[in-house]
């Protein structure tokens, strides 16, 4: 997983000041780059909520990127709130700044990096250091299994890349079939559960979830952070949404595209519907 800090100088806040709103006193010392939900002393987080979010951690010293400050405001203390349109991309901005120059000084990562000997995995297949693999996995021909996905956005007229290195697991007896790609997390691991039956051709994102006895047919697309339930099946050229959360035993017609969240039952069409609630 990625442990990449960076030292707030003056150039720094500056930066901060140019790109943001900045509502606090910035205090300069290394800052470490975490996600919101792990926010502790001298961090950096963002939180792309446009409003009406609260912050659990009231008192940690940080810096929080949002587009607005959340409705609990008053009671924070210890934050520097930078608000902007566009927290994400400054925050990978900033990210990029740590591990480029000498301002990250302290960036280093603890890699997954296990193969079990049961595993079978193809010759033509790449393994990126960053993966564990379990018992009983099969991997075929021609896949790419944990290295940097589609990380890139645009601040301003400047092009940037997100780092990915939290890496993959895969699952005990999971069968993953030929030219499949799945992606390194970005700070924590995508995951491929337990007996999780992948076809060809099927795109798995950063941050990605399947859950244990998953199937995934030839050519499924899942955009970052989505969430597979167990037990669920995916139809051929199916597509979900970045950060779509599907619950247990949901079965996705062929070619649906999924543009929200469903707790269950049989979902089809463009944009996918929930037909019937399995019983």
């Amino acid at each position: 997983m990625s442990n990449v800090r960076i030292i707030l100088d003056k150039f720094i806040g500056d930066e901060l000041s140019r790109l943001t709103e900045v509502f606090g006193r910035l205090i300069e010392a290394p800052y470490e780059f975490k996600t919101l939900s792990n926010l502790s002393d001298f961090s950096i987080v963002f939180n792309t909520k446009e409003s009406h979010w609260t912050l659990e951690d009231t008192s940690s010293v940080a810096i929080v990127l949002a587009k607005s400050k959340p409705e609990n405001w008053s009671s924070v203390v210890n934050k520097t709130f930078c608000i902007c349109s566009n927290p994400r991309d400054v925050y990978a901005y900033l990210m990029n700044l740590g591990m480029e120059s000498e301002r990250g000084a302290w960036t280093k990562r603890s890699e997954l990096s296990f193969v079990h000997p049961s595993a079978k995995i193809h010759s033509s297949t790449q393994l990126c250091p960053n993966v564990y693999v379990d018992a009983g996995v099969e991997i075929g021909a021609n896949c790419s299994i944990g290295f940097q996905g589609f990380g890139f956005g645009r601040l301003g007229d400047k092009g940037y890349r997100l780092d990915h290195s939290g890496g993959v697991y895969i699952g005990k007896d999971s069968k993953i079939s030929s030219n499949v790609t799945v992606v390194s997390g970005t700070f924590q691991p995508t995951i491929v559960g337990k007996n999780v039956l992948v076809d060809d051709h099927v795109h798995i994102a950063h941050n990605c979830r399947v859950d244990d006895n998953s199937t995934l047919t030839a050519a499924t697309t899942l955009s970052g952070s989505v969430t597979i339930g167990e037990g669920s099946w995916l139809g051929p050229n199916s597509s979900v949404i970045n950060g779509s959360k599907l619950g247990e035993e949901v079965f996705v017609g062929i070619g649906a595209c999924v543009t929200k969240s469903f707790d269950g039952g049989v979902i089809a069409g463009n944009p996918a519907k929930k037909l019937r609630v399995e019983k």
